[in-house]
């Protein structure tokens, strides 16, 4: 389980606070037992199944700390810290790049004659919404950011098939949205300066297709699936105070998108299996590099800061 989450005093003992978590159970093989009944006869089976699970948790709450919160005079006090005051929240927008690689090692048609494996790149925009919390020089946040995407690629592969019919198959897919849930931990540099490290969990829609071709006797199939993927990533920054509420950033994210599950649907023409409904099943696994630059509005002015105690 990873997490990541914000918490605010509001009044005395009592506290708010805004959490996600990110539960990956892993994959386990499972065994299903029962029976099949054909014309009234009984047919024990058994099978074995891969499942895999990933749970996606929001949680608000409210916390009571028993016996009040109060300042212990014995603390000693905060070094002065001179710049930009980073404390409090903010929203900004962003834009950029990506790239990267897509592997199908179990492509629903294994008519390639290698593992299906193409790159992908495009052009990504959307929002972002944060708070910081600074101590001294140091500076700890977390972030959510919503990204539309034209990240897209696609593989095409020709297989003659000895004393058979040549194969001509493709795979394609894009990137619909990719969502981050961060936390970040940096430091100032300067009066207005901000160097950060980024780390947490990703989750990407993705479309698919696949088609596929063969001349004898001459059939086509074509299939398409869509599916919600879960990853990690990881980045550095840096970010630009250019007026109190006002602050610029440029960023580069690595993500590692885990093996997903995709079902395949669709149909076929010409052949044997012309005119029927087809079903498929295969894994995808991606890695992804993104540079974004964006602009960010933060609610709290970000004065100059003389001395802080």
């Amino acid at each position: 389980m990873l997490g990541f989450g914000a918490e605010y005093a509001f009044s005395g003992p009592w506290s708010l606070l805004a959490e996600y978590n990110y539960h990956h159970l892993g994959d386990r093989t499972v065994r299903f037992t029962g029976a099949t009944n054909n014309a009234g006869v009984v047919t024990p089976i058994v099978a074995d199944f891969g499942i895999g699970q990933a749970i996606h948790v929001t949680k608000l709450g409210v916390n009571y700390r028993f016996g009040g919160v109060a300042r212990d005079p014995s603390y000693a006090p905060v070094p002065p810290a001179q710049g930009t005051n980073w404390t409090g929240a903010y929203v900004g927008a962003q834009g950029g790049y990506g790239w990267g690689r897509q592997t199908t090692p179990d492509p629903t048609f294994a008519f390639a004659a290698d593992v299906p494996r193409h790159d992908v790149s495009g052009w990504l925009a959307g929002g972002t919404v944060g708070v910081n919390a600074q101590a001294g020089r140091f500076v700890f946040g977390v972030e959510g950011e919503i990204l539309a995407t034209d990240i897209k690629g696609n593989f095409a592969s020709t297989l003659a098939v000895p004393g058979g019919p040549v194969v001509t198959t493709t795979l394609s897919n894009k990137i619909n949205w990719l969502g981050l849930a961060t936390a970040r931990a940096g430091f100032t540099v300067g009066d207005k300066l901000l160097v950060y490290g980024k780390g947490g969990v990703a989750i990407a829609e993705q479309s698919y297709n696949v088609a596929a071709t063969l001349n004898a006797p001459p059939t086509s199939v074509a299939l398409s699936g869509k599916a919600v993927s879960t990853g990690v990533v990881i980045g550095a920054g840096g970010e630009y105070a250019i007026a109190p509420n006002w602050s610029v950033k440029a960023e580069y994210n690595y993500v590692k998108m885990f093996a997903q599950g995709v079902e395949y649907t669709g149909v076929a023409t010409g052949g044997a299996f012309a005119g029927g409904t087809l079903a498929g099943f295969s894994r995808v696994e991606q890695d992804l590099h993104l540079a974004k630059f964006g602009v960010n509005y933060h609610f709290n002015p970000q004065p100059v800061v003389v001395a802080r105690y």
